[in-house]
C-alpha cells in the first residue's frame, strides 16, 4: 500500500519516532506502541496509527 517493504517501514518508523519524540507534535499524537501474542507464542510490538483530532 506504501511501497515498503515491512522492514522497511519498521526502520522508517524509528526515525518517525525520534523526529516527532524531538519536535512540538510527540509520537504518541500519531502512534500508539503496543504488543501481541502470534499463532507461536512470541510477543511482537506494532504501532498503531491514531487519528489526531483537529484543533
Amino acid at each position: 500500500m506504501i511501497g515498503k517493504t515491512h522492514g522497511h517501514l519498521l526502520r522508517d518508523m524509528d526515525s518517525y519516532r525520534a523526529i516527532l519524540t524531538e519536535s512540538n507534535f510527540g509520537f504518541s499524537d500519531f502512534f500508539q506502541e503496543s504488543t501481541y501474542k502470534d499463532s507461536t507464542g512470541r510477543m511482537l510490538s506494532y504501532n498503531q496509527v491514531t487519528k489526531k483530532p483537529v484543533s
